[in-house]
């Protein structure tokens, strides 16, 4: 058996690496083994490894998948194509044709795409399987139609589409897979999710291409007497090397959350830390939380920079550069299945002996985690969130200095229970003096006659990246802000309120204990809200 082979990864439907479907490719001067086939593709672990050699005129093709061989790949195909092209073993301008246990398959290339021909499986209306629509999450389909082995599922909407969430231990066992697609306003079908069966160890796909995008960015099927056409593009994130060498992990699921860690792409499944980290034991270490809209992180130069000096203030030396957790921070978003959603950035003293003494830690850990975090409801948004002010006060700034964004956050998880026990959104904390902070994860503005006030850094707030926006954002609305001291009575008697922050954007409050805000959302607040919306959308499409 070959020793030694080029092997690739390929992303299809797609024209940036890292995103669409991926695929290995295995290029060969001769036939091997299937066994030996199978264990390349099981050590690949990604849904279908494609192993490619000279066979008359063209090319023999067979697909892997880590558990069995399959009949028919169509990504995998594209894949192969793009790999011969790409490393000068076809002329760029020739037709490929493929032998494949489904017949002969043949792939052109022309300027922004490539077209495939390949056998066409003519689908009929079908029953549901029992369970499938519970397991995927599906409350009523457009149409469900069967072929000579997969489900195709077709919904109303890509946003239906997007906001499914599977429970893969719920479902039933298909003979092959299930397609879930939808059409929205596209004469073409343009988003799909595809499920593998279980048998053959194919996690779920994701989705590929996106609604509105290029034909090169998506796969379009024209249908034809005996035949479909794939078109779609390519983008390469490997060289000829053996190994596959795409910063995520191996058949990583991006349904599920992934992450980095010290380095190193992982599912959030299979994240680790050791039990003696004294960030996990003490609280030792600080943290990030990032936005991103459309794949680009909001102001991650201001959100590094305070981990930074965050890090500084308690001694941390930061295990990686600010540019390396850039660097991660991009892969993570262009991986990530939808274009917004929020990440966290830890970096902690690492692993060292049991108590306190720093000394015992060689050298820190760092991970970052990209997810969905929602703080309150969106009808909850609506209407104005339910404020509470906590018993539990803010530890002052000579105990731990409120810019410092660490990990020991027991503080404010003691006034969130406080808000819990009462069925509040959100806890106030005061200082030791009886002023005004911040939130559990926010920081507060109040409105009074036009003026938009917040509590100083000094009283105990938290110099929020989000607030530093609004107060930048303000005087160009003709507002005048300002950052003073506040007490209970100032909430108590305020126009509006609203907090700010990361994870909860923007919220509009409803009423601080028990008394209503006069206006919820006021002007103030809605002029706000569309310009920090202007905001982030421009910095999205920069």
């Amino acid at each position: 058996m070959p020793q030694q082979v080029p092997l690739y990864q390929v992303d299809a439907f797609t024209d940036t690496p890292f995103r669409g479907n991926p695929a290995a490719v295995c290029v060969l001067d001769e036939a091997a083994d299937v066994g030996w086939m199978q264990s390349v593709a099981a050590e690949m672990n990604l849904s279908e490894t494609a192993f490619v050699c000279p066979e008359g005129d063209g090319y023999g093709l067979r697909w892997f998948t880590p558990a069995a061989e399959v009949s028919l790949c169509g990504h995998a195909t594209l894949a192969s194509a793009h790999v011969l092209w790409a490393t000068g073993r076809m002329e760029q301008d020739r037709r490929i044709e493929f032998k494949t246990l489904s017949g002969l398959l043949t792939v052109e290339r022309y300027e922004a795409h490539m077209e495939m021909d390949f056998p066409a499986d003519a689908a009929r209306p079908s029953e549901v399987p029992g369970g499938l629509f519970e397991a995927l999450g599906i409350s009523q389909a457009l149409e469900v139609l069967r072929g000579k082995t997969d489900l195709i599922i077709r919904l109303a909407s890509a946003g239906e589409l997007r906001d499914l969430r599977p429970d893969f231990r719920l479902l039933p066992p298909p003979t092959a897979g299930t397609t879930i697609s939808c059409r929205d306003s596209l004469p073409l079908p343009s988003v799909s999710m595809k499920i593998r069966s279980p048998a053959l160890r194919i996690a779920f796909r994701g989705h590929t291409g996106r609604p509105n995008s290029a034909a090169r960015s998506c796969a379009r099927i024209r249908p034809r007497p005996a035949a479909a056409r794939f078109i779609c593009a390519c983008a390469a994130s490997a060289s000829a090397s053996a190994g596959r060498l795409s910063p995520f992990p191996r058949g990583c699921c991006m349904s599920e959350p992934t992450c980095w860690l010290n380095g190193e792409f992982v599912q959030a499944s299979e994240a680790s830390i050791s039990i003696f980290d004294h960030g996990l034991l003490y609280g030792d270490g600080v943290f990030e939380g990032i936005r991103f809209y459309n794949r680009r992180a909001f102001r991650l130069h201001e959100h590094l920079l305070r981990l930074q000096r965050s890090a500084a203030a308690i001694l941390l030396e930061l295990p990686y550069s600010l540019d390396e957790f850039a660097a991660a921070i991009e892969h993570l978003v262009a991986g990530f299945p939808e274009p917004d959603g929020y990440l966290r950035v830890v970096a902690t003293r690492g692993k060292g002996a049991l108590g306190v003494d720093p000394r015992s830690c060689p050298c820190g850990s760092a991970f970052i985690v990209a997810d969905q975090l929602a703080l309150i409801s969106e009808e909850r948004r609506r209407q104005g969130a339910r404020l509470i002010c906590a018993t539990t006060r803010r530890l002052p700034a000579d105990g731990l200095d409120p810019r410092i964004k660490s990990l020991n956050y027991l503080n404010h998880v003691l006034a969130r229970i406080e808000a819990n026990n009462v069925g509040a959104d959100e806890a106030v904390l005061l200082n030791a003096q009886g002023h005004v902070t911040e939130g559990t994860a926010d920081n507060i503005f109040v409105v009074r006659d036009g003026r938009l006030m917040t509590p100083p850094v000094s009283d105990g707030a938290l110099e929020g990246v989000t607030r530093s926006v609004i107060l930048e954002l303000a005087p160009t609305l003709g507002i005048v802000a300002e950052e003073c001291t506040l007490n209970l009575y100032d909430l108590y008697t305020a126009d509006e309120c609203l907090l700010s922050g990361t994870g909860a954007e923007l919220i509009p409050v409803a009423e601080i204990d028990g008394r209503r805000m006069r206006d919820c959302p006021g002007p103030v607040s809605e002029a706000l809200q569309r310009a920090y919306t202007a905001t982030v959308r421009s910095s999205a499409a920069d």
